[in-house]
């Protein structure tokens, strides 16, 4: 799933922007031990124009920061990414645990 699909789901209302509330909600499935003052401090960053929501660009950007506010390199990305869907740590992802991350965000399974 690109970060398009998972913006797009995220954006309920599909005016290609997200407040607050729809933003933590896709954070947490990523960082499922992030606090809200952590979000409340990403969320401010990127909410450059201060209207109170962010579009796709800024969304997908925020995913690619590191705590320290650096971005990360494709290599540490990659790893997170892995790591999100590696569920137990055995370094292996199984059909169940990528089922769990979906049905975080939203997807329907079959």
């Amino acid at each position: 799933m690109s970060m398009a699909e998972i913006f797009e789901r995220v954006d309920k209302n599909r005016d290609a922007k997200i407040p607050w509330d729809e933003f933590a909600e896709v954070i947490r499935v990523f960082y499922p031990k992030i606090t809200s003052e952590d979000i409340d401090k990403m969320f401010i960053v990127l909410d450059v124009d201060g209207d109170g929501q962010i579009d796709a660009v800024k969304f997908a950007s925020c995913l690619m920061v590191n705590e320290g506010g650096e971005r990360d390199d494709e290599e540490v990305v990659m790893k997170e990414a892995f790591d999100l869907y590696d569920i137990d740590g055995d370094r292996k992802i199984s059909a169940s645990e990528i089922h769990v991350v979906l049905k975080r965000l939203g997807e329907k399974q079959q």
